[in-house]
């Protein structure tokens, strides 16, 4: 009696661990399941991001091809040596921009006849995303120089550009006591700017030139 009662006791016990085992599997099953849709879900807008990446790149190369490809062989640019980076950047167009870069690295360091980077023409043109794109991408462009020794800093400065000049100076606070082969900073630069500007300028300069100052 008692043996059959410990059998009956075993048995209660296996079904009971076959009970939990099933159970603890089909749980993992589950749970398997919910990650392979999960990655499957993740794959397919992985994908569809890529394929509207794709699109989107697509269509801003050929609105670049001609809007920068064709003004680049112009006589102007030609003679400056400018290529399709130093035109975008002086215009602000981050899109082009990034798809230059992106589809040819190499731009980003490629200099102009008169010695001017993409960020030189970035900073003349007063374009403060374009010049943090440039400088966060290639950082030594922030120190070069064109032929007249002239940094990026001294053509935002001569501008009145505030804005690019307090990204340049942040990023490299020595480009204030740089001087151009002329022995011009940046500041004396825009106070001599400001002596021929228009009068709709002058309020731009002033601000610039008291910013320098206050950092001299």
């Amino acid at each position: 009696m008692y043996d059959l009662n410990y059998q009956v006791v075993g048995i209660m016990m296996e079904n009971g661990a076959l009970k939990e085992k099933n159970e603890r599997l089909e749980r993992e099953l589950k749970e398997s399941k919910i990650r392979f849709e999960n990655t499957l879900k993740e794959k397919e807008a992985t994908i569809a991001a890529l394929r509207r990446e794709v699109d989107a790149t697509r269509y801003i190369s050929k609105i670049i091809d001609n809007k920068y490809k064709k003004k680049e062989k112009e006589e102007y640019y030609k003679c400056w040596g400018y290529n399709v980076l130093h035109i975008a950047s002086c215009k602000g167009d981050v899109a082009a921009c990034k798809l230059f870069i992106k589809t040819d690295p190499g731009i980003i360091t490629q200099i102009a006849n008169n010695g001017w980077t993409a960020l030189h023409t970035a900073a003349w043109g007063g374009q403060l995303e374009i010049c943090k794109l440039l400088t966060e991408k290639e950082p030594k462009l922030i120190n070069e120089t064109n032929k007249f020794g002239e940094t990026a800093l001294h053509k935002a400065a001569s501008m009145g550009h505030l804005e690019v000049c307090k990204l340049l100076i942040e990023k490299e606070p020595t480009l204030v006591q740089q001087t151009s082969n002329d022995g011009e900073t940046a500041l004396q630069l825009a106070q001599k700017e400001l002596e021929k500007g228009y009068s709709w300028e002058k309020a731009r300069f002033k601000a610039t030139i008291a910013y320098l100052k206050s950092i001299q």
